[in-house]
């Protein structure tokens, strides 16, 4: 009988499996994302290791799993999403927990160290942004995920260092409201082609209306939220957050990791205490009246990833 922590399978036909002893990726929430072999012995498999501080784990027979050292993806409550191995370099993508560092490499699958940008700043934009995919091909590394801002797309000619591609990839004007790259392939003979999400353009902005004893919100209303969540400072478990763009008239709600912990939010700054520690996504939606259970609401215009200790 298999459990939740058989999060590593193997099989020698493809058609019958057996899960990896030891809870690869520990407890009952962790999780692999990707796994990769190098052609000569080695596997190294990603994913999110349940805060124990195991996101990246290799294997000399794809059966048994031993903890990559280096701390990858900022050990405890970071996630890996994707790896790759081309030319004696492995390259892994994925979630730093706030701290920037989203792509890690190694030359041995054991040992791994933090990818830099060939700019300031964290790899894929603020300290909240995740890789998602990595691949190499034609001579360069290519990674996408999700900058929250216009940095979406990554390239590297040694997988080290990292320069945020042109064009805006996945963002404004072509999109934006947390704009994502998940996945990119390479045809062989010059043409790359990348898949993600990318928003909707944003509404041409109304007309000022006339003078008139009242304003009708609703026809301001986009189908994404206008607002966006900040976060200010965090003491403890005590959250001081600012809702940025913040209109008058507007009903603001809050939402710890899908559930509405704040209604009817009507100034731009507010606080919340969380109940328990651990990573939460949080973000704010909108409403041209009293939030309940039939009011117009719309979609969050971004997520934002905390740990509380």
């Amino acid at each position: 009988m298999t459990t939740l922590s058989a999060n590593i399978w193997y099989s020698s036909d493809g058609q019958s499996w057996n899960y990896s002893p030891g809870s690869p990726f520990p407890g009952g929430d962790g999780s692999g994302y990707s796994v990769a072999y190098d052609g000569s012995g080695k596997w190294v498999a990603v994913g999110d290791g349940n805060y124990s501080g195991n996101n990246i784990l290799y294997s000399t027979n794809g059966i048994n799993w031993t903890a990559a050292s280096g701390s990858p993806f900022g050990g405890y409550g970071g996630i890996g999403k994707s790896v790759a191995y081309r030319g004696g370099k492995w390259v892994a993508v994925g979630d730093g927990n706030g701290s920037g560092n989203n792509i890690w490499y190694s030359s041995d699958g054991q040992s791994w160290t933090a990818a830099t940008a060939t700019a300031s700043g964290p790899i894929f934009g603020t300290g909240y942004g995740y890789g998602n995919s990595v691949v190499f091909a034609n001579g360069k590394w290519v990674a996408l995920g999700n900058g929250y801002s216009t940095k979406n797309v990554w390239y590297s000619t040694n997988g080290i260092t990292w320069t945020a591609a042109s064009g805006f990839p996945f963002s404004y004007p072509y999109g934006k409201y947390v704009p994502t790259g998940n996945s990119v392939v390479y045809d062989g003979i010059g043409k790359w082609v990348a898949v993600g999400y990318s928003a909707a353009k944003t509404p041409p902005i109304p007309p000022k209306p006339k003078p008139t004893t009242y304003i009708d919100l609703s026809k301001f209303l986009l189908p994404t939220c206008p607002s966006s969540l900040r976060i200010d400072s965090i003491e403890g478990r005590l959250l001081t957050a600012s809702i940025l763009d913040f209109k008058e008239g507007i009903y603001y709600a809050f939402y710890v990791d899908g559930n509405k912990v704040l209604n009817n939010i009507q100034t731009s700054t507010f606080q919340y205490t969380f109940p328990f520690p651990g990573k939460h996504n949080l973000y704010i939606t909108c409403s041209d009246i009293p939030t309940n259970n039939s009011a117009q609401k719309t979609l969050p215009k971004n997520i934002v990833s905390v740990f509380i200790i």
